[in-house]
């Protein structure tokens, strides 16, 4: 196609609307977003700056925060039984879309990015159940019964299958993507809550809270493979695929425990802030962010040295007097 030597006022504006989109399109882990627990809030981090550049207002004691990159939109958990709500972002105007209502104590939103459905434990609801949300529509489309006062649910989509760590009843939860109905149960630490999928590995892992270690579920056999010892108070795990690296914070001793999926072994220990609850990796970029819950911060791991180059301040906003206590985290 060749252009004549004129153009048109309106195709002017089209190539300079196309122009500004393209400049300010974001690129993969320029922003990570973090929830704050305590006030009410999530706050954006420019990753090249490694600066607060913006403070959004959600629901009651936010938690878990999830990104659909393909739908541009956050998914921020409010977890208060008070509210029971999920916040609808739009990344690029930052505006709340809307809120869906869920169950009691709603927790962490894991996404099957394929599909766009989303799974939400309720951790307070008497029904043990999880919702299922069609994040097209942003409407919950049916429930999964689960444990007792289930927390997180990790994907293996290549074998259709979710596992949901039950925190009080010490156990996993295998159900069915294709039919949503629970196939199996399995023993596990005692207080089960991270749980997480890597494709690297094939392997589930869920932390165990009073045990201070890391199970391991094969996928393909759904049995336990083993227990790795981690620090104390183990709460979330990053996951590290290409780097065949899972991450787990360790809430008691303010550190992450690194560990080789490889050999299940862990390979170095990384001093973070005080509380250290979610962690978010962003392998592209070789960088994990890890949600400080006790001193407002967010510690920033090279995956590559192992070692943090950064901390960024998530304290008090300028509208409230209440401290963030962070709470997750998500790379965007």
């Amino acid at each position: 196609m060749k252009f004549g030597k004129t153009l048109s006022a309106s195709m002017i504006l089209l190539i300079m609307s196309l122009t500004l989109s393209a400049g300010n399109a974001l690129a993969a882990g320029e922003r990570v977003y973090v929830t704050g627990s305590g006030n009410q809030t999530v706050t954006v981090i420019d990753t090249k700056k490694n600066e607060v550049v913006n403070t959004l207002r959600v629901g009651v004691w936010p938690g878990g925060v999830t990104v659909d990159p393909d739908l541009g939109k956050l998914y921020v958990v409010n977890s208060s039984q008070s509210d029971n709500t999920v916040s609808v972002i739009d990344i690029k105007s930052n505006s709340e879309l809307q809120k869906i209502k869920v169950g009691n104590g709603p927790m962490h939103l894991t996404i099957n990015e394929k599909t766009h459905i989303g799974y939400l434990p309720h951790s307070e609801d008497k029904g043990q159940t999880v919702s299922i949300i069609d994040l097209k529509e942003d409407k919950v489309t049916g429930t999964i019964k689960a444990g007792a006062a289930p927390f997180q649910v990790a994907l293996d989509i290549a074998n259709n299958k979710g596992y949901i760590s039950n925190f009080s009843s010490n156990d996993v939860s295998v159900f069915d993507l294709k039919t949503n109905e629970v196939i199996k149960t399995i023993p596990v630490g005692v207080y089960p809550i991270g749980c997480v999928f890597s494709p690297a590995s094939k392997k589930v892992y869920i932390t165990s809270w009073q045990d201070n270690d890391v199970t391991i579920i094969d996928t393909g056999s759904d049995k336990v493979e083993g227990k790795i010892k981690v620090g104390k108070q183990p709460w979330y795990i990053g996951v590290d695929a290409p780097g065949n690296r899972i991450y787990v914070t360790s809430r008691a001793d303010n550190n992450v425990s690194v560990i080789d999926t490889k050999t299940n072994k862990v390979v170095t220990t990384i001093d973070v802030g005080r509380g250290a609850n979610d962690i978010a990796v962003d392998s592209a970029n070789s960088r994990a962010y890890v949600a400080n819950h006790e001193d407002n911060t967010v510690s920033i791991i090279d995956t590559r040295s192992n070692k943090v180059t950064g901390t960024v301040k998530v304290g008090i906003t300028a509208d409230s007097p209440y401290t963030s206590s962070p709470w997750s985290v998500a790379v965007y």
